[in-house]
């Protein structure tokens, strides 16, 4: 292309210094060649344009593909800790609702042995299976600048929604949790005793009603990912992928 343009450039030049041509056929051979030089130079502007738009567009497609699987990734690793929280939640509901007229008569029972050993599971179910997203590509295509060439301005939004906010708030939370859990075993560590004194003091019931609170929220922030994963996987779909 940009012999092209030296060559009818030379040609202006040319016309311009030939002596025979009058000159309105100057300037109509000068006009000529410059028409071609203007439209070479666009055509170059809009072939390199559309080579590039359509190299942005193929690496929105490698991230949309890589994104899909990382979405699918989230969504059993919300799963496996969503059905861990769920037996936290029951597990710790049933001591904080358990009675000291339940529990002396449950000791005194025939199963005071199993009734002790299902106790002290229940006591040492916390949460050891936590969300974890997969945010390598996202932060990768994120920092890289490179967001701003996704076209579909829905699926964006839901992708910037999904890691910037839902992603986050959801291991901020989990981050204060295992904050309490940490509370919760230095508790049990210093209380003088065992069996009942550990069911029912005080300071360690507050930590479990914590901890049940908010295991309930991450159930719900769980779903929220789940839920939220699927759209995008939704809207790739559209996209062909």
């Amino acid at each position: 292309m940009q012999d092209e343009i030296k060559k009818h450039s030379k040609k202006v030049i040319k016309a311009m210094k030939n002596t025979e041509h009058s000159g309105i056929d100057k300037i109509k051979e000068i006009g000529i060649e410059i028409s071609i030089i203007i439209f070479a130079v666009s055509f170059s502007i809009w072939l390199h344009t559309w080579s590039e738009h359509r190299h942005q567009q193929e690496e929105v497609k490698d991230f949309l593909a890589d994104l899909k699987e990382d979405l699918k990734s989230d969504i059993e690793s919300q799963i496996a800790a969503k059905d861990v929280h769920l037996k936290t939640i029951e597990n710790f509901s049933y001591i904080i609702n358990l009675s000291e007229e339940k529990y002396d008569s449950l000791r005194r029972g025939k199963d005071s042995t199993l009734f002790r050993t299902n106790l002290s599971d229940k006591m040492n179910s916390f949460p050891n299976i936590w969300f974890k997203s997969r945010s390598g590509n996202y932060e990768g295509f994120k920092s890289s600048g490179k967001i701003g060439f996704i076209e579909n301005k829905k699926l964006k939004k839901l992708i910037l929604e999904y890691y910037e906010q839902e992603v986050q708030g959801t291991t901020i939370q989990d981050n204060y949790k295992r904050e309490m859990i940490m509370k919760t075993a230095d508790c049990l560590s210093e209380i003088d005793g065992n069996g009942k004194k550990i069911v029912f003091n005080r300071k360690l019931r507050y930590y479990l009603q914590n901890i049940l609170l908010m295991s309930n929220a991450s159930l719900s922030n769980y779903d929220l990912i789940s839920k939220s994963a699927q759209e995008i996987l939704e809207e790739i779909k559209k996209e062909g992928l």
